[in-house]
């Protein structure tokens, strides 16, 4: 799958924003405790593209056939929001 496409998948399944919210959130409450490596398992449970993760600040990769689509999760006010970032595939 292409990153923009990937994205938009990620971006319009209500499933998967939720599931990116509560690892996030989680990870806030549990970073001292837990191994972060075990919230990319989960979310290759969702979606298999997923292939490294990072706790601050906590963003996830995703493996694309175009490249590499980096989406990151962070507080804004009240609100969580996604950014996200694409990488080209070197030619």
């Amino acid at each position: 799958m292409k990153g923009i496409e990937l994205w938009k998948k990620i971006n319009n399944t209500e499933k998967i924003r939720e599931h990116l919210m509560y690892l996030y959130e989680r990870w806030q409450d549990e970073k001292k405790y837990e191994d972060i490596n075990d919230y990319l398992e989960s979310m290759k449970r969702l979606v298999p593209e997923a292939y490294k993760i990072s706790g601050d600040p906590f963003s996830i990769t995703f493996k694309c056939e175009d490249g590499d689509l980096y989406v990151l999760v962070k507080e804004k006010g009240d609100y969580l929001t996604f950014t996200w970032e694409f990488q080209a595939a070197a030619v």
